[in-house]
């Protein structure tokens, strides 16, 4: 296109009018206003007075901007035109603009697309998990018109390689974490799990901090282990020990109670052997009180007819308590009547 060629002619704008003489005469005119003092005698004064100084300071203002409006009409309509000219521009330029934006939206979505590709290239080859390959991003310097592929290929490529050394690593870690706490539990017979451990190493912390930790809590865990089954054998061993002594306290008050059973049941067979033994002494006495009854009543009547039916035999029951049961036995024997039970 061309470069258009602007020729203008312009006059500087001129402003005279009589300043010098509205200035002498307004300082003559305000000089007799200075010291006027606002009281209660001269309020009607002052009042005209400010309202004829701001008539003459609005007719100043007026006359500004009336001047100034005639002076600005030129520049006015130079600007109206130039806009003119502008629009006229701008018409093609909008249509223009908006195709550039489009295509270069597009170049970047294009550019977004290839970039991907290759990431996912490059994650697929190294079998990144993701973790790792999230980290492979496509910045907006990447998508600049300037950014060659070729180069951001090996830069991306470089970060691939770095990223699987690092994932390469620890999935090292992983597996020596995992073989020290397999190995700590066989070595003090303990079942540690790996989960805490493998968390750490996820967090940051060092692997050497991490088997340390792994052998301190398997011998903390052994100590506690062994700590609780001596406190479990402990306390088996004083439910035994007092079963041992419940059993044997039972088996003497068995031994107690089968001695004071025995004990009675001799006393009971005494007294059952004693009862018998008095019974038949006492039927005994009584067969002989009663033969000796007889005897004196038979020698007490010699040489006289005996009386048929002499001796009567005649059952009682008699009921009371056992003491007066024994007060009527012991009333019978006294009297020499042979009774029997």
């Amino acid at each position: 296109m061309k470069e258009l060629e602007l020729i203008s002619q312009t006059t500087a704008a001129v402003v005279t009018f009589n300043y010098a003489e509205i200035d002498a005469t307004l300082n003559e005119v305000l000089k007799k206003y200075s010291g006027l003092l606002f009281t209660d005698e001269t309020v009607a004064e002052c009042k005209k007075t400010i309202a004829e100084l701001k008539k003459g300071k609005k007719s100043l203002n007026d006359f500004k901007i009336k001047t100034k409006k005639l002076l600005s009409e030129d520049i006015t309509k130079f600007e109206d035109q130039c806009k003119l000219l502008s629009d006229k521009f701008d018409t093609v330029i909008d249509p223009i603009s908006v195709q550039a934006d489009a295509f270069e939206v597009k170049r970047k979505e294009d550019k977004q697309i290839a970039l991907q590709t290759i990431i996912n290239t490059l994650t697929d080859e190294r079998f990144l998990e993701y973790k790792y390959y999230s980290q492979l991003v496509i910045t907006e310097q990447m998508l600049n018109k300037g950014a060659k592929m070729k180069a951001i290929t090996i830069d991306l490529t470089n970060q691939a390689d770095l990223l699987l050394s690092q994932q390469n690593i620890e999935e090292a870690n992983i597996e020596l974490i995992k073989g020290k706490v397999e190995l700590a539990n066989t070595q003090y017979g303990v079942t540690l799990l790996n989960n805490l451990y493998l968390r750490l190493l996820g967090d940051g912390k060092d692997v050497a901090s991490l088997i340390k930790m792994i052998n301190v809590n398997a011998e903390q865990t052994k100590i506690a282990a062994e700590k609780a089954e001596a406190e479990k054998i402990a306390i088996e061993t004083r439910r035994v020990e007092r079963a041992d002594k419940l059993a044997a306290d039972n088996l003497e008050k068995e031994r107690i109670y089968n001695e004071r059973q025995n004990e009675l049941a001799e006393r009971r067979v005494l007294g059952l052997e004693k009862q018998a033994a008095e019974k038949l002494e006492n039927e005994k006495n009584n067969q002989l009180a009663k033969e000796q009854f007889i005897k004196e009543v038979s020698e007490s009547k010699k040489g006289t007819v005996p009386e048929k039916d002499t001796i009567f035999i005649r059952t009682y029951k008699v009921f009371g308590t056992k003491a007066e049961l024994e007060e009527v036995e012991n009333f019978l024997t006294d009297s020499f009547y042979s009774w029997s039970v």
